[in-house]
């Protein structure tokens, strides 16, 4: 069975203008603007990279698939691993940004990234 076919109401697209805003640390995300503030310092993400973070935080996901962030991030449009990992890049050189590191993001081997804050 494909992801598609067993693919639950959670794991529908993320639309930014729908997600609550939420703490990772010290940081503070704003989905709906693609910002991420700490310490007084704002930045804005991409929309990609930030809705790569909102599936990465969701509280009742703990590792989070290629697949899962493709349905959930790019509407199950065929993208190359590079995008996907051109995010996580993107969202470990935030968070090595700042002096104590609010999240890191854990490579699970053939499995997925998890996200810990």
């Amino acid at each position: 069975m494909d992801i598609f076919a067993r693919a639950t109401p959670e794991m529908r697209r993320i639309e930014l203008a729908q997600q609550a805003d939420f703490a990772l640390g010290a940081l503070q995300v704003r989905p709906a603007r693609r910002e991420v503030e700490a310490a007084g310092v704002r930045q804005v993400l991409e929309r990609r990279v930030m809705q790569v973070l909102v599936a990465l935080a969701q509280p009742t996901w703990e590792v989070v698939s290629r697949e899962e962030l493709n349905i959930r991030c790019w509407s199950g449009l065929s993208v190359s691993a590079d995008a996907v990992e051109r995010c996580i890049g993107a969202l470990r050189r935030l968070a090595a940004g700042w002096p104590e590191p609010p999240f890191a993001i854990e490579t699970i081997g053939k499995v997925g990234y998890y996200l810990k804050a």
